[in-house]
């Protein structure tokens, strides 16, 4: 006796769309919870061995979350000046034009001179690298034993 298939092949693809589609979502939600935290610890003011006078610097420090070039999550500090947000804004557009497909997330401290006060010494946004790195790896390393992110 074989079996006979009664489902329509396109209900199956639909079905398999709408999943794909819903974990993208639950994956970009949670990526973007991680960025929000590193930024929001990087933000605090005994975070960083530095003193943010104008306050552009620590107001610079965002993310985006974009899917397949599509802004899906904007991080910017909207608090911040405007002259942080726009420059922030700018460093994480231009390199988001690189990547156009998947999940892609950047963050930054937009000013033009966080380099410079970073190479000085100070922690200007190497608290909030760390922890994103280490929360991405934790979400990896779940995915790859098959457990829920």
């Amino acid at each position: 006796m074989a079996l006979k298939m009664t489902t329509p092949l396109q209900d199956i693809e639909r079905s398999m769309m709408r999943y794909a589609d819903r974990s993208k979502k639950a994956l970009t939600r949670r990526v973007a919870y991680i960025a929000e935290d590193a930024i929001n610890e990087q933000r605090r003011p005994d975070v960083g061995n530095w003193t943010d006078r104008t306050k552009n610097l620590r107001g610079s420090l965002g993310y985006k979350v974009n899917i397949d070039g599509t802004q899906k999550v904007n991080g910017l500090n909207p608090e911040a000046s405007q002259e942080a947000r726009d420059t922030s804004a700018a460093v994480i557009a231009k390199t988001m034009q690189k990547y156009r497909e998947g999940i892609v997330i950047v963050a930054c401290a937009g000013m033009p001179y966080a380099g410079y006060v970073s190479r000085r010494g100070y922690n200007v946004f190497d608290t909030a690298k760390i922890k994103m790195v280490e929360g991405l790896k934790k979400m990896e390393d779940k995915m790859k034993r098959g457990a829920a992110v």
